[in-house]
């Protein structure tokens, strides 16, 4: 019996030494991660400098635009996301009263040349960024509609919405098949990327129309005979549907501003069923991963 116990013991030793070893650092790029299995590591001090460098240009570029102009004042911290994404969340923090709540977030994608970009940013009481921030334990980010962490309940959450997903972890260990994984190639949100200027219509609820269900979406005369930036520009009311999780999930949001960024860069603002809240995805980026529909 005595012999037994120590066996226990010793298995217990070995496997607690191996989950320190597998940190996200040292996972490697062919290991599917496992969501909210993995503590988060401190950044390295050298890294963690060029990124506070990055996000206080950032932040004073995208505060051009008035409703981010809380940004220029807000406090700020940083979490790697993975493991093994070459991502980090930026969560942007106000005092109201006695307490920092959350106002808004940056997602930053390293490259394989070691670069730093946006990858996307937003606004608005993201609850459930501030949860993950305080969390010990780290989100999964695929890409900007396959974003999720787990809850103390064990139940799969939306990283940005906070929604339950009917959702299995090995379903959100791997993105979609039908997804590649992000391309940062013609993302132009880069060290110096400069700001010009922001274009926003009326807030209007993407459940106001239904045009997903009965028109044909328009991603191809976006690109080939109409501009996003006419689009709004004309006050148009556009919408944007994204299918997520192997289809198993469909978000609708309403397309109601625009950034533009070194002079031929396009962001979109998009929004779900709440006004206070705005996400800014790269224009490139939502043609890939969903359609945009005109009503």
């Amino acid at each position: 019996m005595q012999l037994i116990k120590l066996s226990v013991k010793l298995i217990m030793s070995i496997a607690i030494f191996i989950a320190g070893i597998l940190t996200p650092a040292s996972l490697q790029q062919n290991e599917q991660p496992i969501v909210a299995e993995y503590e988060t590591e401190p950044l390295k001090a050298p890294f963690k400098h060029k990124i506070c460098e990055l996000v206080e240009h950032w932040k004073i570029e995208i505060s051009e635009d008035e409703q981010f102009a809380s940004f220029v004042d807000a406090k700020w911290d940083v979490k790697a996301l993975g493991p093994g994404s070459k991502s980090f969340l930026v969560v942007f923090y106000e005092q109201q009263d006695d307490t920092e709540v959350a106002i808004g977030y940056l997602i930053i994608h390293s490259t394989e040349s070691g670069a730093l970009k946006i990858g996307e940013y937003g606004k608005g009481l993201f609850d459930s960024l501030e949860i993950q921030m305080e969390s010990p334990l780290l989100a999964i980010y695929h890409q900007p509609f396959e974003a999720v962490y787990r809850s103390t309940e064990e139940e799969i959450v939306d990283l940005f919405t906070n929604e339950t997903y009917p959702l299995q972890i090995d379903q959100v260990n791997q993105s979609s098949n039908h997804i590649n994984t992000i391309s940062h190639e013609h993302n132009q949100l880069f060290d110096d990327a400069h700001f010009n200027y922001g274009i926003h219509i009326a807030y209007f609820s993407p459940y106001e129309k239904l045009p997903w269900l009965t028109s044909s979406s328009i991603n191809d005369q976006l690109i080939d005979d109409r501009s996003i930036e006419t689009e709004i520009e004309l006050q148009n009311e556009l919408y944007y549907r994204v299918k997520s999780w192997n289809n198993s999930i469909s978000t609708v949001f309403s397309v109601t501003s625009l950034h533009k960024w070194n002079d031929n860069y396009f962001v979109v603002g998009i929004q779900l069923d709440d006004e206070q809240t705005i996400r800014y995805i790269p224009f490139d980026t939502l043609l890939k991963f969903g359609q945009f529909y005109s009503s």
